[in-house]
């Protein structure tokens, strides 16, 4: 715990010229919400995605009511639902396989590895992946790398120039601190979003006008943020 709030301390440190401004978070009141695992956002922004242990279905969950209903295959299709994985990079066996105008390739940037949270930049000019082991990640279509972001755990595209992810810390059986942060590719500064006391705030994922995230704790309670970026 004391060497994580060091770090993030550093982080709020280096970044002097913040570019979000985060918003306090609104807890989504969703009914057992501890049963459910959110995997993405519908374009709309009126709808969370989610998956249940044990079920093969899909449910969609309203962000104002916290209403929770197992979608059919034709409202999923309806929905615009933003999935983590873009259509033309997909993991095989933590492997990426980059496919541009229908021809694929392994697309191994960092070299021999397992990979994963792998994504393409919202203009698909761009690259964001982990290597377990050595950390996330930005590079282009041809494998150069444009940044290292270092030990940022499931990065996603904010926009495309700033990633968020978050930095937490386990004893091998709990979380027990996590905090979210962004890394601006203009700065290449990483600074907080999160700080707060007694709760771990964990997986942001978020919405497709780049404005707002949903997140989740270890307790199971889902959040949305509102952000103000600076032009």
């Amino acid at each position: 715990m004391k060497y994580l709030l060091v770090i993030l301390a550093l982080y709020t440190g280096i970044a002097n010229a913040q570019e979000i401004k985060p918003k306090r978070a609104r807890r989504i009141p969703i009914e057992n919400a501890s049963a459910y695992s959110i995997c993405g956002i519908s374009q709309d922004g009126l709808r969370l995605q989610a998956t249940k242990p044990g079920s093969k279905n899909l449910f969609l969950i309203d962000i104002k009511s916290g209403k929770a209903m197992a979608a059919k295959d034709s409202s999923i299709e309806k929905s615009g639902i933003i999935t983590i994985q873009d259509t033309i990079l997909a993991l095989d066996k933590l492997t990426p396989v980059l496919s541009i105008n229908g021809i694929k390739k392994v697309f191994r940037p960092g070299g021999d590895g397992n990979y994963i949270w792998t994504s393409l930049s919202p203009d698909k000019t761009k690259i964001l992946y982990y290597l377990v082991g050595k950390g996330t990640f930005v590079c282009d279509l041809n494998g150069e790398t444009l940044a290292s972001p270092g030990k940022i755990n499931s990065p996603k595209w904010l926009n495309n120039k700033i990633i968020i992810g978050m930095v937490d810390q386990d004893d091998g059986h709990r979380v027990t601190a996590s905090d979210l942060v962004y890394f601006s590719l203009n700065t290449g500064r990483i600074a907080s979003l999160t700080t707060t006391k007694g709760r771990h705030e964990m997986y942001p994922i978020p919405f497709a006008d780049g404005k707002k995230i949903i997140f989740s704790t270890d307790e199971g309670k889902v959040y949305i943020m509102k952000l103000r970026i600076r032009k």
